[in-house]
């Protein structure tokens, strides 16, 4: 046991890492770790390891299937890191026993990853423009570590969908947003008003407070010493995909690539009102100022009666929003015709 808090104290030490917290829950078996939590805690702890787990040799091994599905992300960064491995058979024993001198092991494989990106939370300010009330837009910032003033990496400003917040289902763009670190790739992710950490009315939410966002997170980006501000793309979630081609569209000086992800094919958000029609929803906003959406996943949300004004006056892309993909294409073309750069 002292062993163990003696490694623990040089690891924190040389490392500057939350070990100790991990370790807390190892101690509770005298003669060995009887549980297969290191591989869990070690996955979640060190979120800022980037492996690579794509490949097939884990899943060949005899007892993979096994594995209790809350442990399987854990002991796959694990094995792929190499971190810990199967035995000599192949097994990788996800029930198993870890000695204390097989945790000082695995405390010792695991200090030589290195971090792959850093990540920052951080609020931008938004001065009251065009009708949108001044505002704050929290956002998650997520730098590859490998980028500097003079080796600049390229950004992409990340828009969640529809009462959603930034880091969107499923953790898709949490995940997404350490991947792209490790190809060089900076990211900032932000929370629409009334989403998320944003303390402003999601009344006050709309296709051009969208627009006005996405442009104040390129800007931040932008202003970074370690990120290229002339090679910026934007990519949308849902309805934030909607909103990805209306900034693309506005800021075409800005946005050099946009990338509509699972994007929202309609403006009028026909999907987005639990069986009432478009034009109900409308003469509701009318009355009351706002429309009342509900949802499964989180608590109502009031739209507001601008988002449907925006909605039938932006007829212009309904032609582009049938082909998200060509729109990409077409200008990401003429962008490289434009203003050639080395990443898109």
């Amino acid at each position: 046991s002292l062993f163990l808090w003696v490694v623990m104290f040089v690891h924190c030490l040389l490392y500057n890492r939350p070990v100790f917290f991990v370790l807390f829950f190892f101690f509770q078996a005298e003669d060995g770790i009887r549980d297969r939590s290191p591989s869990r805690g070690l996955g979640d702890v060190y979120k800022r390891q980037t492996v690579d787990t794509s490949g097939m040799a884990m899943k060949e091994a005899p007892d993979y299937d096994s594995i209790p599905a809350a442990d399987l992300e854990g002991m796959t960064f694990c094995y792929y890191g190499k971190v810990m491995t199967g035995d000599q058979k192949g097994n990788l024993n996800p029930n198993g026993q870890l000695t204390r001198a097989e945790f000082a092991q695995v405390l010792k494989n695991f200090s030589v990853l290195k971090p792959t990106y850093v990540e920052t939370v951080v609020s931008i300010p938004v001065a009251a423009q065009d009708g949108i009330p001044a505002h704050e837009i929290p956002a998650t910032l997520t730098l590859p570590v490998s980028a500097s003033k003079d080796a600049k990496v390229p950004g992409v400003v990340m828009l969640h969908g529809t009462g959603s917040n930034r880091d969107e289902a499923g953790m898709g763009y949490a995940l997404a947003a350490p991947r792209m670190a490790a190809d060089g790739i900076a990211t900032l992710r932000i929370d629409f008003m009334g989403n998320g950490d944003s303390t402003a009315s999601y009344r006050d939410y709309n296709y051009t407070s969208a627009v006005i966002d996405a442009k104040a997170a390129a800007d931040y980006l932008a202003g970074l010493e370690t990120v290229d501000g002339g090679n910026l793309g934007v990519m949308g979630w849902s309805q934030g995909g909607t909103d990805a081609l209306l900034a693309a569209e506005a800021h075409p000086d800005t946005f050099q690539a946009v990338v509509t992800w699972s994007g929202a094919l309609e403006l009028n958000g026909a999907s987005l009102f639990a069986g009432t029609s478009f034009e109900d929803a409308y003469a509701q906003a009318k009355k009351e100022g706002f429309y009342t959406m509900t949802f499964d996943w989180r608590e109502p949300l009031e739209l507001g009666e601008r988002w449907f004004q925006e909605a039938v006056s932006y007829t212009h892309l309904r032609a582009h929003e049938t082909d998200s993909y060509l729109v990409c294409r077409l200008l990401l073309e003429k962008k490289k015709k434009n203003k050639p750069h080395s990443h898109t």
